[in-house]
């Protein structure tokens, strides 16, 4: 099993899943700045798991992309920005095995469930909120669903919800990935 951890900061869930997951074959906990892969570097190091934690340097996107483009992709990607996911949702879909899973984490809660942003909210997720609802956070995970869901379907992909969160300020769902043009008409 490869796992990425695209936007790692200290690579703390990186070596959780080190310590955790079994038969991991490799987890690459990638961070844009040069210090955090340092510190990653350090941490893994710190933890005994240097040989299953591949500390890396690089743009989500680009990395991503790059490994779809040699056939290399990943059993397991977790993203976790700062924000919204939404800038690394295609390069993801391109990026995942068959049978994938996804690992997605909004921290925009601000605008998937508040009313200050309808604009923002649209242009991002593809849709609004229901302000002052009793449901506000289960529309946020939906909004979220839908939005991988649409961007899926532009390679004949589904996803399937396995798990969704609403916790303090964000939301984070767990998403199987597969591909059937069939059950896309159905989206």
């Amino acid at each position: 099993m490869r796992i990425l951890e695209a936007l790692s900061a200290t690579g703390l869930r990186a070596i959780r899943y080190a310590h955790e997951i079994p038969r991991v074959k490799k987890i690459v906990a990638n961070d844009l700045l040069p210090e955090a892969v340092e510190s990653i570097r350090r941490n893994a190091e710190y933890n005994h798991v240097e040989e299953l934690v591949e500390p890396n340097t690089d743009d989500a996107n680009v990395l991503m992309y790059r490994n779809k483009a040699l056939n290399q992709k990943y059993h397991v990607i977790d993203l976790d920005p700062y924000g919204t996911v939404t800038p690394f949702i295609d390069s993801s879909l391109q990026a995942i095995e068959e049978d994938g899973l996804m690992l997605v984490t909004c921290t925009d809660l601000s605008v998937l469930a508040g009313n200050g942003y309808p604009e923002k909210c649209f242009a991002l997720y593809g849709g609004v909120n229901m302000v002052s609802h009793e449901a506000t956070h289960e529309s946020a995970l939906r909004l979220v669903l839908h939005q991988l869901g649409q961007s899926a379907a532009k390679y004949k992909k589904t996803v399937e919800p396995l798990l969704s969160l609403s916790i303090d300020f964000y939301v984070r769902v767990f998403v199987r990935i597969r591909t059937s043009p069939i059950e896309v008409k159905n989206l």
